[in-house]
């Protein structure tokens, strides 16, 4: 069976609120840059500069970097994906194909869009595929996240005072509910998360799907007034 496109999976996902302001709303630009660092189980690994892939008998791991511009709107949330990734596998048959990519993610976030108000700070994991294969029309297996230290757990700023500044922190621990259909070639997987908290409070959480997840964190935005 041929690779083709398959499953749309956010890694994570990411919440953003407006807080207390005087305006209704501020353009900002969400820039991704995944790169893998190492692979398990002789799988090979390519970085460019749209994102990052990892192969192993036939059955592939992307991960592509995203733009995203948007609006943050006051008192609505707005949701966005912190990369993208895609499972495809040309494996028939259990026990199917499994191996763990190490990725250094490095997100920036731009506000307004166009000026020098800009932070960037990185997110590190390892993404696993487990079991993965298909066969007779039906597919089977598990994805996974682990993430590891460094990781921001504490606010960050961006942008200088008095206006447009951000404040980044990631709820340790939570999911939150942007769960898609899993697909691997086509065929329809089954989805089952599981949160298991880890000892460490920079390892976070490790989520478990069947081949689709996302964990969340959360951004927020405060504005404060120039002084008098």
């Amino acid at each position: 069976m041929s690779m083709r496109r398959l499953i749309p999976l956010a890694a994570l996902g990411v919440a953003a609120w407006l807080g207390a302001t005087n305006r209704a709303e501020a353009v900002y630009t969400y820039t991704t840059t995944l790169t893998i660092n190492s692979a398990t189980n002789g799988a090979t690994f390519t970085n460019t500069a749209s994102g990052a892939s990892a192969t192993l008998s036939g059955t592939t791991v992307t991960f592509t970097n995203i733009t995203n511009p948007g609006d943050f709107i006051n008192g609505q949330p707005l949701t966005t994906s912190i990369a993208g990734v895609q499972v495809a596998t040309t494996s028939s048959g259990p026990p199917g194909v499994s191996f763990s990519v190490s990725y250094t993610d490095t997100i920036t976030i731009t506000n307004p869009s166009g000026s020098m108000n800009s932070g960037t700070f990185t997110v590190n994991g390892t993404f696993s595929v487990s079991n993965v294969f298909t066969s007779g029309g039906a597919s089977a297996g598990t994805t996974s996240n682990l993430y590891m230290a460094p990781f921001v757990v504490g606010p960050q700023t961006i942008g200088p005072p008095p206006n447009n500044i951000f404040t980044m922190s990631f709820n340790s621990g939570t999911t939150n509910d942007l769960y898609g259909p899993p697909i691997i070639n086509g065929a329809a997987g089954s989805l089952g998360a599981q949160i298991m908290s880890v000892p460490e409070p920079a390892s976070v959480a490790m989520l478990g799907t069947g081949l689709v997840g996302v964990l969340g964190f959360g951004l927020s935005r405060r504005q404060r007034r120039a002084a008098a």
